[in-house]
């Protein structure tokens, strides 16, 4: 199979934040330990940028039978488009406060059977100033391990240095709505949503992976001063079945990071790894596993249930908390693979903590690259879908253009960092974008991948953008930069 690569230069600018001072201890963390950090200033004053785009959510049908109408409107009217222009990251920064902003969204009453526009954590708020002293007045807590797993004061403390607050609702009122509130009164917030490997509900189940009898794939030889990739997925799990390649390449960042994800989705993690091995045999894989988070945590807008038979899901604050253990490790990595995502609320601000992760790892990296999976839908259903982020945070100005993100955390003042975030989509062995793909500006081959998930070593058969992300991760990992509209050919792993 021959795919064509275009090598125009593209380069995404995220504002990664360098090394000053210390933010005072959040209420009840008083004698938490210190925790070296060297990420971000501390300061509350957020500068003025533009936000994040309002997405519309017109209506749509789909055959009742297996999935049921959903009904939505909103008054907002701009998309996520390719602009005309290019624009680019400031490396300066003003002291301006955020002035109020009116939320113009509004959602109809959910109709009985209706999916979520969005889906988020039913108890759990994010702003980015420190709502401490007006707690009790608004109905929050600070959160705790047992309300997000692996939270720690120290988390805490280096979360309210990049300017993201989590707080527990303690009111009862609907996290959108509480959102909405806050950014109404000057407040930048949002509420926490969830996170799954790349495909959007009505897609679970769609292209399964296909589990074979036959031998996994074989990589020759041993790496030699190989680069270092990380990889935020469902985490990793070695198993005495792995083929001997994969387990010389491949590991867990931490004791936290093993796959805990139920059958249907287990080995996503261990997938993605060997579709990156295969690709490029001289690298290292380090994952981290996103900690799953109950079903029941979690509501969609509106009142609207949450989409029952999900499994599999966690929330964007994992995605931080995930990043801070493959950080940790201290390797010198050159390439981050994230075939997770959420599905962003209809807000002007979203996906805040995981804006915060990649400005974690820009600033730890300085600059490295991220490919991140487009997402997927069901083929032939009709659009179009909320944005896919982190991919979807991507700005491009046309093919040639050089893109650009702003994310709403970088905080004044600071210097800015350039690195590249690649929006992955997949496309089938003629170059075309694959039916059940969402649309990306960076492609590579995404159907019938041969690579490993099973703990017996057999080769397993996916399909996803998930897995176009890998192949993409592996060709940038050398500090190969990709053009705007290019596509990435296979190289090793093989189709079937």
């Amino acid at each position: 199979m021959t795919l064509l690569r275009r090598t125009v230069a593209a380069v995404v600018t995220l504002c990664a934040v360098v090394v000053a001072g210390e933010l005072g201890t959040r209420p009840g963390l008083a004698g938490s330990p210190a925790a070296p950090d060297a990420q971000r200033v501390t300061t509350t004053t957020l500068r003025v940028i533009p936000s994040f785009p309002s997405i519309p959510f017109p209506s749509t049908t789909r055959p009742p039978a297996t999935h049921p109408p959903r009904t939505t409107t909103t008054t907002s009217t701009t998309v996520v488009v390719r602009r005309t222009t290019t624009t680019t990251a400031p490396t300066t920064t003003t002291t301006t406060t955020t002035p109020p902003v009116r939320e113009t969204t509004t959602t109809v009453p959910p109709a009985e059977g209706e999916e979520p526009v969005c889906a988020y954590r039913n108890d759990l708020v994010i702003a980015t100033q420190d709502l401490t002293a007006r707690m009790g007045a608004l109905g929050l807590a600070v959160p705790t391990g047992a309300d997000v797993p692996n939270l720690d004061p120290t988390a805490l403390r280096l979360m309210g240095r990049g300017h993201v607050y989590p707080y527990r609702i303690t009111s009862g009122a609907d996290p959108l709505a509480v959102a909405q509130a806050l950014v109404s009164s000057g407040v930048i917030a949002a509420p926490v949503m969830v996170v799954l490997p790349a495909g959007h509900w009505t897609y679970a189940g769609g292209n399964p992976p296909v589990d074979l009898p036959d031998p996994a794939p074989v990589v020759p030889g041993a790496p030699a001063k190989p680069v270092a990739i990380a990889e935020i997925d469902t985490g990793y799990s070695s198993a005495a079945g792995d083929p001997a390649w994969l387990s010389a390449r491949v590991k867990a960042a931490t004791a936290l990071d093993g796959d805990k994800a139920s059958a249907a989705m287990r080995g996503h993690g261990k997938f993605v790894a060997s579709i990156i091995t295969q690709e490029r045999p001289n690298s290292t894989v380090t994952v981290g596993g996103i900690t799953p988070v109950p079903a029941a945590k979690f509501t969609g807008d509106s009142g609207r249930p949450f989409p029952a038979g999900l499994s599999d899901v966690s929330d964007e604050l994992q995605v931080w908390l995930t990043m801070r253990r493959v950080l940790g490790t201290g390797q010198h990595f050159t390439a981050l693979n994230m075939s997770v995502g959420a599905y962003a609320c209809p807000l002007s601000y979203a996906g805040l903590a995981l804006q915060a992760a990649l400005i974690d790892w820009y600033s730890t990296t300085n600059g490295r690259p991220i490919s991140s999976a487009a997402g997927n839908h069901v083929a032939g259903e009709a659009g179009p879908f909320p944005a896919f982020v982190p991919a979807q945070l991507a700005r491009t100005g046309g093919p040639g253009s050089t893109p650009a993100f702003e994310p709403v955390l970088c905080a004044a003042p600071v210097t800015c960092k350039p690195g590249r975030l690649y929006d992955v989509q997949s496309v089938d062995e003629n170059g075309a974008q694959s039916a059940f793909s969402n649309a990306g500006h960076f492609s590579a081959p995404g159907e019938h991948l041969v690579g490993v998930r099973l703990d017996t070593g057999t080769a397993t058969i996916w399909s996803g953008s998930s897995f176009a992300a890998a192949v993409v991760t592996a060709a940038i990992a050398d500090g190969a930069v990709l053009g705007d509209g290019s596509v990435t050919v296979l190289h090793h792993v093989t189709t079937k």
